[in-house]
């Protein structure tokens, strides 16, 4: 562990509202995919942090001019690493709220609280998450990435489970994932609910393996929830607010 603080943005964000977080976060360090580049790359103001300058960009896929391939992290001397005396209370996550009710705000989260939080929704006879080892878990993680951090990919890690991301929605490739992986757990907010309800493309598909479908954000409405019961009667459904 090295100490670093992380925090995730929306891609559908414009070029703004996403280094008004950068600035913010002071963030030295952005992993993204190259085709979200041209927001980072606003020269019209002379204010505005400079790649290559102020911050490193690593891309996912095929890095273009001035940044770097995420496979050079997997090539890193781990012994190189320096060591760090990690605090419960040290600072590891900053996400920011969508701005809901006002503009965006960043919320600390330390490393007992994301601890604490991660063992609340999976550990125990009770948890409030039943997820299993030998789940499949499958979610748009551009949807609301903070909930999806901390109540998919964290507590999908801390039992077991496989995850599968998707970084943007198209109706025919998450169906075709939920039924050629056998998606046992799907996680979706409220759009994506009304797509598996409703879509006629939901037909032509096996959705047999879900077993649960857990929805963030906002709350469904009761005819949401019953058509979504109707196309997937042996899944139960679970609201995820934060």
């Amino acid at each position: 562990m090295i100490g670093a603080v992380t925090t995730t943005t929306n891609p559908l964000c414009t070029s703004s509202e996403i280094f008004k977080q950068v600035k913010a976060f002071h963030a030295e360090l952005i992993i993204t995919l190259s085709q979200y580049l041209d927001k980072l790359r606003d020269t019209t103001d002379q204010n505005i942090p400079k790649i290559g300058q102020d911050f490193t960009v690593i891309t996912v896929d095929e890095p273009p001019l001035n940044c770097l391939q995420i496979t050079l992290l997997s090539k890193a001397n781990e012994n190189s690493l320096p060591e760090n005396s990690i605090d419960p209370d040290d600072l590891v996550a900053l996400p920011f709220s969508s701005g809901i009710t006002g503009l965006p705000k960043g919320v600390v989260l330390t490393h007992k609280s994301l601890i604490t939080s991660v063992a609340q929704q999976v550990n125990g006879e009770n948890p409030n998450l039943y997820l299993k080892q030998q789940d499949v878990v499958l979610c748009v993680f551009a949807s609301v990435p903070h909930i999806f951090i901390n109540s998919v990919l964290l507590c999908s890690l801390r039992v077991g489970a496989g995850v599968l991301l998707m970084h943007k929605f198209e109706i025919g490739v998450w169906l075709e994932l939920i039924q050629q992986r056998k998606v046992s757990v799907v996680a979706v907010v409220s759009p994506l609910v009304l797509e598996l309800a409703k879509n006629p493309m939901v037909a032509k598909f096996d959705l047999g393996s879900i077993r649960m479908v857990l929805s963030g954000a906002v709350p469904l409405g009761k005819k949401l929830e019953e058509a979504l019961q109707s196309t997937v009667p042996q899944a139960i459904l679970g609201q995820v607010n934060h």
